[in-house]
């Protein structure tokens, strides 16, 4: 049988480069692999009680979460004791999903972009960690607005001025 060659096995590091041949040290790919996206050893992950309290505060207590309990009291005529109850609920179905999308990564110590490879393959998880990026991205600008609403009506019931109005308000 000329010409008839027994397949080669699979190499066994998925980070090697195309052009490896056998018998060299492999080295990752920077966009598959760093120091940012390796796993932690164990005695690395310093997360404690404290650390755990402040994500589950970080999650779950916000001033639109506040604001949208105000409104229940002015808009619903919901009693003190059922918003707070809302907010009770509401705070551990946030605790118990971001539980469960970090148990992978608590586990065995990696970002959540390199878990979402498992699921998503290597070059396809990047899409989920964009849009957890464009997320936090319009968060951050929608937390930042309602902030200076509030600071500013604050500052114009501190000093008693009426509230301005815009020159497109005026306008028409």
């Amino acid at each position: 049988m000329a010409g008839f060659s027994a397949p080669r096995a699979p190499a066994p590091n998925t980070f090697c480069d195309v052009s490896q041949k056998r018998g060299q040290k492999s080295h990752p790919s920077p966009r598959l692999h760093n120091p940012d996206l390796a796993p932690l050893k164990k005695e690395a992950r310093t997360w404690g009680e404290i650390s755990l309290f402040n994500a589950w505060s970080n999650t779950s207590q916000s001033l639109l979460g506040y604001t949208l309990a105000a409104s229940l009291f002015l808009n619903y005529g919901l009693s003190g004791g059922q918003v707070f109850a809302a907010l009770i609920v509401s705070a551990l179905i946030v605790t118990a999903l971001v539980s469960l999308v970090g148990k992978p990564s608590v586990r065995y110590g990696i970002p959540y972009p390199v878990m979402a490879r498992a699921s998503m393959g290597v070059y396809s998880a990047n899409f989920p960690a964009l849009l957890r990026g464009f997320v936090a991205i319009f968060w951050y600008g929608t937390q930042t607005y309602v902030a200076s609403t509030a600071i500013s009506l604050l500052m114009r019931h501190v000093t008693g001025s009426p509230p301005s109005t815009s020159s497109a308000d005026s306008a028409g």
